[in-house]
């Protein structure tokens, strides 16, 4: 199974992307999720995803210093 990290810092879009899509049947676990840059990059290597969705425009770190 695929591991999924999620970066998304409104809460909103966060829980729609976890709760739209039946991960589980893609063969996904979501691993972990954070809402900046800075939080992600502390977090990923506990959960060493596969796979990182990311948004571009949050505070403290965007999405492309993240990447």
């Amino acid at each position: 199974m695929c591991k999924l990290f999620i970066v998304e810092d409104e809460q909103e879009t966060l829980e729609g992307i976890k709760s739209v899509i039946n991960w589980k049947s893609y063969g996904i676990e979501i691993c972990g999720q954070a809402t900046n840059g800075l939080e992600a990059y502390a977090l990923m290597g506990k959960s060493q995803p596969d796979i990182i969705l990311s948004d571009i425009r949050m505070p403290d770190m965007d999405g492309l210093q993240f990447i």
